[in-house]
């Protein structure tokens, strides 16, 4: 992070210590292995790859869109959401609360691949409506 603080010295960057959702609180953070081996995690334990559901960390989680409501109205906000599962969660309660409309710039990874029960076809046809240019093949 310094290095690239060093680097872009014109952008702000803000890390925290914890997972996306649509509130404030205390989830089960499951890890994962995908089908070549490599180990991934998620919040969603309906996710399809192999999760250890027997050994869930417990971690806290910010509602997103009150963090970026704390930003003055004047910044330009580039959001990139790579979630594994919980930008679901995340995207409909940025549509439902406004915040979206703060969102100058989103770049999002969407893993309807990994889930059974869940697509994003709905929220990319809201976010179109809206007129928000969402990049969604930024991998």
């Amino acid at each position: 992070l310094k290095k690239i603080q060093e680097t872009n010295k014109n952008y702000n960057f803000i890390v925290r210590n914890e997972a996306l959702w649509d509130s404030d609180g205390t989830m089960d953070f499951y890890t994962s292995i995908d089908v070549w081996g490599d180990h991934g995690c998620t919040l969603d334990p309906t996710k399809t790859e192999k999760l250890d559901l027997d050994n869930p960390k417990k971690v806290k989680t910010i509602r997103l869109s009150d963090f970026i409501n704390q930003f003055p109205e004047e910044n330009y906000i580039i959001l990139k959401l790579d979630i594994e599962g919980a930008e679901y969660a995340v995207v409909s309660d940025l549509l439902s609360s406004g915040a979206i409309n703060r969102i100058n710039e989103l770049n999002i990874e969407w893993h309807d691949h990994l889930f059974n029960n869940k697509s994003s076809h709905g929220l990319k046809a809201e976010l179109s409506k809206l007129n928000i240019p969402v990049n969604n093949n930024w991998m």
